[in-house]
C-alpha cells in the first residue's frame, strides 16, 4: 500500500480521525494514516471545525482480501 497523492478536507465541527477514515476509506481502523499525514493535530481527539487535514490517497486500500489470514476479521 503506498501513498499516491492526497485530498485536503476542511474539517467540521465534532469531527474525529476515525469518522474521516470511515469517510475516506471505509474502515476507521485507518485513521493512523491519517494521524501520520497531520501531526500537527495529534494532540486533538474531536476537530473544532475549519482544520484543515491532509487525507492520504492510497494505490489500494487494505481489507481482509488484501489481510494475511492470521489478521481477517472473523465473520
Amino acid at each position: 500500500m503506498e501513498i499516491t497523492g492526497y485530498l485536503r478536507h476542511i474539517a467540521r465541527t465534532n469531527e474525529t480521525p476515525d469518522i474521516l477514515a470511515l469517510k475516506y476509506y471505509n474502515n476507521e481502523f485507518m485513521a493512523s494514516y491519517i494521524l501520520e499525514a497531520n501531526v500537527e493535530f495529534n494532540d486533538v481527539i474531536v476537530y473544532k471545525g475549519g482544520e484543515e487535514i491532509v487525507i492520504p490517497i492510497f494505490d489500494t486500500i487494505e481489507d481482509d482480501s488484501t489481510q494475511p489470514p492470521w489478521k481477517r476479521s472473523q465473520k
